[in-house]
């Protein structure tokens, strides 16, 4: 039995690729949740941006709204 990856995207799908042997997650998932999980730690970064799982329209309007507050900052 295939077991499939358990991730939820931030459009609500599930993600559906093969999980690994023993692992509830695909091979990207399993490495951005230990990502995630190894983050947690205080940083002196100013922000710390998400992975993001975003199609392209939504992705240049994330990064639209970036240059705008990069514009705003330096004033």
């Amino acid at each position: 039995m295939i077991f499939k990856c358990r991730h939820i995207k931030t459009n609500g799908n599930v993600c559906g690729s093969p999980a690994l042997k023993d692992k509830p997650y695909c091979y990207y998932h399993t490495r951005l949740h230990a990502f995630a999980r190894a983050s947690k730690t205080p940083s002196n970064e100013p922000l710390q941006l998400p992975v993001l799982e975003i199609n392209t329209k939504q992705a240049g309007l994330f990064f639209r709204g970036l240059q705008i507050a990069m514009k705003e900052n330096t004033k």
